[in-house]
């Protein structure tokens, strides 16, 4: 019951944090949306304590590796950015570049399908789905939810 009260005041905290955090902090805005998250995924996935502190300690690391080699990615896609602003006519690069970003989201494919199968030890099928569903429609929400909040922006200008 104590739990139970304690994420229904989070919330409503949250729910007045992130009227805030959208006009002002986007820092603070991306920490509000993964406090939710992790709320709602907990909410929909049923799990017990101990299995979820399992689930989400797991959960941590592996988005820990997954933001490691998105940043290499957007480095990769910076230099490249660069290259063209310099007119650069250097085809080796290129391709060097396209290698190396082939090569990281094989990995990123790899450790999601990694993540997912390490579950099986914790989570049952059904929850594991939950999750999948889960974190598609709620990235799918929030970017909605952005671009009607960026839509207003552009408009009051």
């Amino acid at each position: 019951m104590k739990i139970l009260l304690s994420v229904i005041f989070f919330i409503f905290g949250l729910n007045f944090s992130f009227a805030q955090a959208i006009t002002h902090n986007p820092k603070h805005m991306q920490q509000k949306f993964k406090e939710l998250e992790k709320l709602k995924l907990l909410e929909k996935m049923d799990l017990q304590e101990d299995t979820a502190i399992r689930f989400f300690t797991r959960r941590k690391n592996f988005i820990k590796e997954q933001q490691k080699l998105l940043k290499e990615k957007r480095k990769i896609i910076e230099q490249a950015e660069d290259l063209f602003k310099n007119k650069s006519k250097k085809l080796n690069n290129y391709k060097k570049m396209i290698d190396q970003i082939k090569n990281i989201d094989e990995k990123i494919l790899r450790q999601k399908n990694s993540f997912i199968n390490s579950l099986n030890d914790i989570l049952s099928y059904k929850q594991i789905m939950k999750m999948i569903v889960f974190e598609n429609k709620f990235r799918r929400e929030i970017r909605k939810m952005l671009i009607k909040t960026r839509g207003r922006k552009i408009k009051l200008k």
